[in-house]
């Protein structure tokens, strides 16, 4: 897991050139917050489910959010796993559960640099997926 600003500097590697910063306060503040209202909204006025004037039985529904559930709840019963299982106290595990781990994507990024990249007629569709993966098995 990165943070915002080693996924920022990332894409700068990729890219080529510096996005706009409004990306990362995208994805630290507005994004969040934006899921985190549109899930309240949508407990808050959740209505029965119907189609043409056919309504669900509770059954049905209650098998659909099982299906959406199983698919959305890995995320937090694994921090809540890591929570637990952490040690030291409460605010200690929290703190250093939020911190992103050392991932060394600076010696990546030096890495990334110095392997040169030829491109021959006959690899010329070779895509940039395979010259990362490259470069990591070359580690």
């Amino acid at each position: 897991m990165t943070g915002a600003n080693k996924f920022y500097n990332a894409l700068e590697d990729m890219l080529g050139f510096r996005i706009n910063p409004w990306m990362k306060l995208c994805w630290k503040f507005f994004t969040p917050l934006l899921l985190m209202g549109t899930l309240i909204y949508f407990l808050v006025f959740l209505k029965p489910l119907s189609y043409n004037g056919y309504q669900y039985p509770q059954w049905a529904e209650g098998i659909g959010w099982c299906l959406a559930l199983t698919s959305i709840l890995c995320v937090p019963i694994y921090a809540l796993l890591r929570l637990l299982l952490a040690d030291g106290l409460f605010y200690m595990r929290l703190k250093l559960l939020l911190k992103p781990e050392n991932d060394d994507l600076e010696s990546w990024s030096q890495i990334r640099r110095s392997v040169p990249v030829v491109m021959t007629p006959d690899v010329q569709r070779q895509s940039v997926i395979s010259v990362i993966d490259f470069k990591l098995t070359a580690l």
